[in-house]
């Protein structure tokens, strides 16, 4: 299962030690979005912190995701967030779960449902319109869907609330374990 970062604006970056303990349990790539549109994907925990500390900033928003590979192969194509446009305007768009899509020539899940679902309905509402918002609500049967597009954030499922960013799990947040037990701390946390 993969994770999804949501920072809001105004909220602090993730710290290095953070994302690549996201980046350490989900290995099988990597890539952001920011609200100004710069967009970015690698199969490299290395690559992807040089330009995220280049390009990303507190005043906007930032959708992260780290893949753990359920369909299609690890490699940078499959990796997300995923861009699309609708009414021409560009749309990204991260998910954590698995849906009942059966992959197609290498296709993730995620992208197969954003590709020949989510954009169709994005196109014929002209955005995010409160009926495509009850669809993408009946859609995510427990999985986490994160869109990014010029009118700003758009989640759906159960994001949980971690010093102001919006995970998609926790999973990757977990006790460090010390010589003298454990500890108060949580990895990945920076503290």
């Amino acid at each position: 299962m993969c994770v999804i970062i949501v920072k809001p604006a105004g909220v602090k970056l993730p710290s290095h030690s953070f994302l690549r303990a996201a980046a350490e349990v989900n290995h099988d790539g990597c890539g952001y979005v920011t609200s100004d549109g710069h967009y970015y994907r690698s199969l490299s925990f290395g690559t992807f912190w040089r330009d995220f500390s280049r390009h990303a900033r507190e005043d906007e928003d930032i959708i992260i995701h780290f893949r753990w590979a359920t369909h299609g192969s690890v490699r940078v194509s499959n990796c997300h967030p995923f861009a699309g446009e609708y009414d021409g305007h560009r749309v990204w768009f991260a998910h954590n779960g698995v849906l009942p899509i059966e992959s197609v020539n290498n296709k993730t899940d995620s992208e197969i449902f954003f590709r020949d679902i989510a954009l169709p309905w994005l196109r014929y509402h002209h955005g995010f319109a409160p009926r495509v918002s009850k669809w993408m609500n009946l859609a995510v049967q427990g999985s986490r869907f994160a869109f990014l597009d010029e009118s700003g954030l758009h989640l759906y499922g159960d994001f949980v609330k971690h010093n102001g960013l919006l995970l998609s799990n926790t999973r990757f947040l977990r006790p460090v374990i010390s010589t003298r037990g454990i500890t108060d701390k949580l990895w990945g946390t920076g503290l």
